[in-house]
């Protein structure tokens, strides 16, 4: 199985699959993934499934054969962080194209990965809904970094950028930085689970199919909605998927 590094990361992994172990009677072998690696067929190896939160690769190796689908299991979110005195004033931004219209104007730091990760895909497919091309601009600042090293200069310049809950919620009380905006529609997160086509490639149909199940189960739903980060929810189960 591949799964995506935040999982890990966030300690996602460590708190819930014992749990599915326990209750499948099968032993869980998983390697970590990061969005920005291209899920190519020959680079994701001989595995069972995937569970990872990138919609357009997902759909694509739904396309191209090598997977029979791809089933929603849970959502998270992307949110705008910034300096408390926040000096472009997103966080009084009507809606999202005023948020990043106030960003423009004011010319303050904003940290993009700028690594083709999914959050640097959706930070920059808002910027294009939105009709507005930042890249190039001297306060348009991409790292090449990890989301958590982001953070630190993001932290260390005063300025903005878009990060997932459960990195910010690992490691805002190590910031000066503050939640300004999130909770908007285009910002939701969401995590699949993509089950391998057994006509191409011997697969665990068994396995896949109960640890599938186990997160539709009343107990799957459970874990998701009590796992926590400093006592804060990050995911949310997608229901009658």
């Amino acid at each position: 199985m591949k799964v995506h590094k935040s999982l890990e990361t966030s300690g996602f992994i460590k708190q819930i699959f014992p749990q599915i172990e326990k209750s499948i009677h099968s032993k869980i072998n998983y390697s970590t993934v990061t969005s920005k690696s291209k899920l190519k067929r020959r680079a994701i190896g001989k595995v069972d499934l995937l569970l990872i939160n990138d919609p357009k690769q997902e759909k694509t190796l739904v396309r191209q054969g090598w997977a029979i689908g791809r089933f929603p299991i849970m959502t998270s979110d992307y949110l705008f962080v910034g300096p408390s005195d926040d000096p472009a004033k997103i966080k009084d931004a009507r809606n999202l194209s005023d948020l990043f219209i106030r960003l423009v104007s004011k010319k303050s730091p904003f940290l993009s990965l700028g690594d083709q990760s999914s959050i640097h895909q959706k930070e920059q497919s808002l910027w294009h809904a939105h009709a507005l091309l930042p890249k190039g601009a001297k306060w348009y600042i991409e790292t090449k970094t990890s989301m958590k090293a982001t953070l630190k200069k993001a932290d260390k310049l005063q300025g903005y950028t878009l990060v997932d809950r459960a990195t910010w919620l690992a490691n805002k009380n190590k910031l000066k930085l503050v939640e300004l905006r999130s909770g908007d529609k285009t910002l939701t997160s969401l995590y699949s689970i993509v089950l391998r086509n057994s006509d191409r490639q011997l697969v665990n149909v068994t396995g896949s199919s109960n640890f599938l199940d186990w997160f539709s189960s009343e107990q799957g739903i459970q874990a998701i909605n009590n796992f926590k980060i400093n006592k804060e929810t990050v995911f949310k189960p997608v229901e009658n998927k």
